[in-house]
């Protein structure tokens, strides 16, 4: 598959089907154009379903390749310092997928989702400025999740993400 999606800072995102020859519009239903991530996955049917964060609009899931998008925003939240016209952070930043798993870091601290990010738990409050690497990974033998952060003081494990028990594994 020749598929690429592109978000951009200010014009929304994009989409090529010949492997980034062409580019097409494919944001229909985002309001919010500044895009900060996106990310691929594949869904249990064996589709591309697509996410993107945007500065300050949340999340966004699209099941269709990217033609239309459903902003998914029920249990975010969002500091009003961020929205400051003169600050430099985006409310929302990355995201890590893994099967009905959705982890987003932003502003106001790590929201993770256990249903395709149809509703979130904050599950703690650092910074979002301190997060370097965000990621998640299935851990098959049990059909849980553990996910990884690595912060400016070190790297961070949470063995089951379906609770808040981080465990600080290493210093910088």
């Amino acid at each position: 598959d020749d598929t690429i999606w592109v978000g951009t800072g200010k014009d929304g995102i994009y989409r090529s089907t010949d492997g980034g020859k062409t580019f097409n519009r494919s944001d229909a239903g985002i309001e919010d154009r500044n895009i900060t991530s996106i990310k691929a996955y594949t869904t249990p049917d064996k589709d591309v379903g697509l996410y993107a964060t945007a500065w300050r609009n949340a999340l966004y899931h699209s099941d269709d390749e990217g033609r239309s998008w459903n902003k998914s925003s029920n249990g975010l939240s969002t500091d009003e310092q961020a929205d400051a016209p003169d600050f430099m952070e985006s409310h929302f930043k990355d995201i890590a997928v893994s099967r009905s798993m959705v982890i987003l870091s932003g502003f106001d601290g790590l929201f993770i989702s256990n249903n395709y990010g149809r509703s979130w738990r904050q599950a703690e409050t650092w910074s979002i400025g301190t997060i370097s690497m965000l990621a998640v990974s299935p851990i098959l033998e049990q059909g849980r999740h553990s996910a990884i952060l690595a912060y400016s003081g070190g790297a961070y494990l949470i063995p089951d993400a379906f609770t808040d028990n981080w465990v600080h594994q290493a210093r910088s």
